[in-house]
């Protein structure tokens, strides 16, 4: 072991590596059959696995295992530990390999890490010694310890046969590249030598050990409970000044006001639409409001004159001028925090941008994900910078104006169901003639005519729903299966409605029916969710 260690050693020596032995974590007894491995010049050694009927490479330094419940196993670091590759060849899969990644990889890693954090990364395509596999990234925490294990599982297509293969490695550690070399050795070098045998244990359906014959899901046992947004009931509100009417779920709120103090003005009207359960789910509509300064020197020459308690010295800096500079800075009033842009939707008639981001609730410390959209006035005011020093130039005193402010947020993992509902409470929203002559009295030209600006929810609604529906929608698929892998759910396709599901993982391996079928195409991940079905 020693002479192995310190050849290690110098050959990471030469790219100014330094090796870190590593301490691995054992995933459990191992079922000691070794293959045939015959040494090959280079250094390099053949291994053969005649438990599946195929042949590989690896370094001659590294243990090869064979365990009849995993796979064969290549040892990279010190003892049969973390970091390894590991390979297994599953027979007469009908699916193609990017398809079984994303099903029984997904599953199988899903019902082994129910302890611990598990984040799945993204499908991708890979390229190792002129072959293409498809492969995801899984990142999880040991329970009680502070180890991040990386596990590269990547698989690929011969004849009707899936090769997958699973580089396995500690986060940070000097084995990870290491690890990818393996992996592609192992990958270039691979070819079969037989077909599998019929003794070869048959794992490739993963199905869950712990469901019994009485708790697999049948035709008779399902329970299917409607979700909250498949039964919300629409209702009319009515404002009780007469200012406006709007069409709401039953049982949610409607409030007006400013955020965050909820004064009311017919210049700066707001109005609030919010699930009084679940206030995260939430439609905030400004008309206009006068928030944030331009430059950290307007800030400074506010407190320079008229001291730190002046409401405008109090102003935060509105930079970049954007509708994402606007919500970053404006956050905490509104009621969030961290806003991180995802993707934009473009720009309305009136010039706003529209954004969908992601950020963090202040009330309830739920990490949201919305569409915003605000018109930013860039109206100006320059003053001297210095009256005592007439060369220090001019500074722009004057507040960014906002108009048609709005936000459409929920809970992040649930807003691709909820989003819907609000843009149809915004697009419902009727001011009266009463509010809208009072208001044009108050203030008789605003970017035209209130008139115009009344029309504005109506034309962002149509702008959010066109341009939701063509958005890059590869984040959004991702961030629904990461939600569906940490909270055990599989979805699946109600072939009589067309509805989409959610239920517990393994129920596609176990049902017996016809009429709930498995998806995995990201349709099943863009389409709100019908309900849940429950079988254990």
């Amino acid at each position: 072991m020693f002479d192995i260690l310190l050849r290690t050693a110098q050959k990471a020596a030469l790219v100014g590596l330094v090796v870190i032995v590593l301490v691995g974590v054992c995933e459990g007894k191992i079922i000691v059959q070794n293959g045939n491995d015959q040494k090959v010049a280079n250094g390099y050694k053949e291994v053969a696995c005649p438990q599946q009927g195929f042949v590989t490479k690896c370094l001659d330094c590294y243990e090869t295992v064979w365990d009849g419940k995993n796979g064969l196993y290549i040892y990279i670091g010190r003892g049969r530990t973390i970091p390894y590759v590991l390979i297994y060849r599953f027979a007469n899969r009908s699916e193609d390999a990017k398809a079984f990644m994303e099903g029984p990889i997904v599953r199988q890693m899903q019902r082994s890490n129910t302890k611990h954090q598990l984040e799945i990364g993204e499908t991708k395509e890979y390229h190792f010694g002129g072959r293409t596999l498809y492969g995801i990234l899984f990142t999880y925490k040991l329970p009680n310890q502070d180890v991040v294990v990386k596990s590269l599982r990547v698989g690929m297509k011969v004849g009707s046969d899936i090769i997958a293969f699973n580089a396995k490695y500690l986060d940070g550690s000097a084995y990870g590249n290491s690890a990818m070399s393996v992996l592609e050795a192992a990958v270039a070098n691979l070819r079969l030598t037989d077909s599998m045998p019929a003794s070869s244990p048959k794992v490739a359906t993963t199905r869950p050990r712990a469901v019994s014959s009485r708790t697999r899901p049948t035709s008779g046992n399902l329970k299917v409970a409607r979700s909250e947004v498949a039964s919300v009931r629409y209702v009319k509100y009515q404002d009780p000044s007469g200012y406006f009417t709007a069409t709401i779920p039953q049982g949610w709120r409607v409030k007006t006001g400013l955020k965050p103090d909820g004064q009311i003005d017919l210049i700066s009207y707001a109005i609030t639409v919010y699930d009084p359960r679940k206030p995260d789910r939430e439609l905030y509509y400004n008309l206009n409001t006068s928030m944030g300064l331009k430059s950290v020197a307007a800030r400074d020459w506010y407190i320079r004159n008229y001291g730190k308690s002046n409401l405008f010295a109090k102003m935060p800096v509105v930079s970049p001028r954007s509708t994402a500079g606007f919500f970053s800075a404006m956050g905490p009033h509104y009621g969030f925090r961290d806003f991180a842009v995802s993707a934009s939707l473009g720009k309305s008639a009136a010039g706003g941008e529209t954004v969908v981001a992601d950020c963090t609730s202040t009330r309830t410390g739920v990490r949201m994900r919305g569409v915003f959209h605000a018109v930013l006035s860039d109206m100006k005011y320059n003053v001297a910078n210095n009256m005592f020093r007439p060369n220090a130039g001019t500074v722009d005193v004057f507040p960014l104006v906002e108009f048609t402010i709005l936000s459409e947020t929920a809970p992040k993992e649930e807003f691709l169901d909820w989003q819907p509902v609000l843009d149809r409470c915004l697009a419902s929203i009727r001011f009266t003639s009463s509010f809208m002559e009072q208001r044009q009295r108050a203030w008789a030209q605003v970017m035209g005519t209130s008139r115009y600006i009344m029309q504005q929810a109506n034309a962002v609604s149509d702008m959010i729903m066109d341009s939701y529906r063509r958005r890059n929608i590869s984040e959004d698929v991702l961030s629904q299966k990461r939600s569906d892998a940490t909270l055990g759910y599989e979805r699946v396709l109600d072939t009589e409605t067309g509805e989409y599901y959610k239920t517990q993982n393994g129920f596609s391996d176990w049902y017996d029916g016809t009429r709930y079928k498995p998806v995995s195409d990201n349709t099943a991940y863009l389409s709100p969710v019908s309900g849940y079905i429950n079988w254990k």
